[in-house]
């Protein structure tokens, strides 16, 4: 004849724990602290991006599972969602930092013509040591300006206003400029500053800006010249190439635009007057 079970037993039985271990919430865990970990490392973000929505979604399927212990499965459905905020913040800053190598820093003018001519900038011409000086068509700096960031050095030394017989003595298949036009010729030299072992080919840029706010550049109409200035010759940290750069602008307000420089491909730009 069987014992009766006493209320004290029947309540031991009632806490004892029933839950089995969640081997699925355990993998999901470690998945997410792995993603974390990742998503921290620069080179290796995309291995925690990958690894964080898995976890995640481990970390749902361990919560549904019948008989099975919730909290390794909730540990790694937060720390998933803690881990994606983290890479987020992370890969803000990575960026950022890229963003900044490639336009070479901060773009900052020099004027390296110390001269009486030099001293004494052109009317309209900002003095290079103003600090709103070439941020604006209005505040132009003046030639002999050099603009530069990390990675570059330019320095705009001429501009011929009246180009146009030059450019059609460089070449006689050169296009003559449109009705209305005449060639400018700007004459730039380009300095390599930062250390490129394979070396590198110049990235400036200069276009034109008319008094109504159109841009026009060297690519409108393409010109062969002896002294063209050599964009795709490999220079080396030190070296420097100088040349000219033929721009067809409109000839009745030539000599109101400005010029607009860059350094470098993704460098902000410098507004550098004519003449």
């Amino acid at each position: 004849m069987s014992q009766p079970i006493s209320p004290a037993s029947q309540a031991s039985e009632a806490v004892q724990p029933t839950g089995k271990r969640n081997i699925i919430g355990i993998i999901a865990l470690v998945v997410a602290i792995l993603g974390i970990i990742f998503s921290c490392v620069k080179g290796a973000l995309i291995i925690g991006w990958v690894l964080l929505p898995i976890a995640f979604i481990l970390g749902l399927v361990g919560l549904f599972g019948r008989d099975k212990k919730k909290g390794t499965a909730i540990a790694a459905v937060i720390s998933s969602i803690v881990g994606t905020i983290i890479a987020v913040i992370v890969f803000v800053a990575v960026v950022g930092e890229s963003f900044s190598e490639a336009t070479g820093g901060d773009t900052t003018v020099s004027n390296d013509v110390p001269s009486a001519d030099s001293a004494s900038p052109e009317p309209g011409a900002s003095d290079p040591g103003s600090s709103a000086a070439g941020d604006t068509r209005d505040t132009p700096l003046p030639l002999g300006t050099t603009i530069e960031n990390d990675d570059w050095a330019v320095t705009v030394n001429s501009v011929n206003l009246n180009g146009t017989e030059q450019v059609a003595a460089g070449n006689p298949f050169n296009e003559a400029a449109p009705e209305g036009q005449q060639y400018i010729i700007v004459n730039i030299t380009a300095t390599l500053k930062k250390d490129v072992p394979e070396g590198t080919i110049p990235e400036a840029t200069v276009e034109y800006v008319s008094p109504d706010g159109v841009t026009y550049n060297s690519y409108d109409h393409v010109v062969t010249m002896d002294s063209n200035f050599d964009n795709v010759g490999t220079l080396y940290q030190g070296a420097s190439t100088t040349g000219d750069i033929a721009i067809a602008v409109p000839a009745l307000t030539v000599d109101q635009g400005v010029l607009s420089v860059r350094p470098a491909m993704f460098a902000d730009k410098k507004f550098v007057a004519v003449q």
